[in-house]
């Protein structure tokens, strides 16, 4: 598998990826779109390079799924994704150590930013895939009046400022989403690919 590594203002030679690190801070606890999205992209990267999923392992989710390495969290709704920083930091530095990635891919959501520091530390190559503007979803959430709603929104927004400042590539599922962090956070445009979502059509069937 090749990617397209930037470093400074220079654009790289095409080079093997042979180790993902794929970082996710959504909850397998539940069904939702977010969590197919991410197995299929799992199950389809490892045809072609050694991948491995970090996510949060609450005590519902299945351990048994192949390529995940399930990090322990709080099991609390609003602790679950301040603990998983927090340990997902011990977890992934020691993995870096013992197996050094080629690329780390972070799905944003909810308010990472230790992936992205460790990648600048360690001088890993980052990629930021982005499906949505965090603080826009985080308007509907029923409980947007509610501090823990305030507190996370202002991490929310101080992640996607750091993480697609520092990342080396991001990976937008639209154009017009390309645009929004254009404008809103004045990520260059030459350092975000346009990847549309599809669909696996042996899971998905049209209705008619």
């Amino acid at each position: 598998m090749n990617y397209l590594s930037h470093s400074g203002n220079q654009l790289l030679c095409l080079k093997k990826v042979n180790n993902i690190f794929l970082v996710y801070y959504g909850s397998f606890n539940a069904k939702s779109g977010s969590n197919i999205h991410i197995l299929e992209l799992l199950r389809n990267l490892k045809k072609y390079t050694d991948i491995v999923l970090f996510a949060p392992g609450q005590k519902s989710v299945d351990r048994t799924l192949p390529g995940i390495k399930c990090v322990p969290v709080i099991d609390n709704k609003y602790l679950v994704q301040p603990s998983y920083e927090f340990m997902l930091s011990f977890y992934l530095l020691y993995s870096c150590i013992r197996n050094r990635p080629d690329v780390l891919y972070l799905r944003q959501n909810s308010f990472p930013f230790f992936p992205i520091f460790l990648c600048k530390i360690l001088k890993i190559p980052s990629i930021v895939e982005v499906n949505g503007i965090v603080m826009d979803e985080l308007k509907v959430d029923p409980n947007s009046q509610s501090f823990a709603y305030r507190v996370f929104s202002h991490l929310a927004l101080r992640s996607e400022n750091f993480n697609y400042k520092h990342c080396d590539r991001i990976v937008s599922v639209t154009d017009k989403l390309r645009d929004e962090l254009v404008r809103l956070y004045s990520v260059p445009e030459s350092k975000i690919y346009v990847i549309n979502n599809g669909a696996n059509t042996d899971v998905f069937k049209p209705l008619v």
